[in-house]
């Protein structure tokens, strides 16, 4: 004996939520293809040498003691695991002058030019402001 009656609603909604899942994960691939890096990161060839010493372009540099390695899917990853490794980075350095962030791009990621940094914050003051003042 039923004692629950199916309501005819009830196909419907399982087979939207099957289209939602279905449809998170293709739009979750895409939006993961593109990361977001700060303003003032550089982009050079890195190998990793012997932690905590790396080759930036060819030149001897030093990775600061909290470096964070992040690889190509943006997940943080030991840096004890990528010796050895040679990849395109972007890069932070921090106010001693180590490399303090580092992120492993993928081929796709390498291709897209970085975005320049502005050199001023805020806009040079105009003719018509610096007159207004000339009393």
């Amino acid at each position: 004996m039923n004692r629950c009656p199916k309501s005819p609603v009830t196909p419907f909604f399982i087979a939207a939520c099957a289209l939602l899942v279905g449809a998170s994960m293709v739009f979750h691939q895409e939006a993961r293809a593109e990361r977001g890096f700060p303003l003032k990161t550089e982009r050079a060839e890195m190998k990793f040498v012997e932690l905590p010493d790396v080759l930036l372009n060819g030149k001897p540099e030093r990775l600061a003691h909290a470096v964070r390695v992040r690889d190509e899917r943006n997940a943080i990853v030991m840096p004890g695991t990528v010796n050895g490794r040679s990849a395109v980075v972007n890069y932070l350095r921090d106010a001693r002058g180590q490399v303090r962030e580092v992120w492993i791009l993928s081929p796709q990621e390498a291709a897209i030019p970085l975005k320049p940094v502005p050199t001023t914050l805020r806009p040079a003051p105009s003719a018509d402001a610096t007159a207004s003042y000339a009393n």
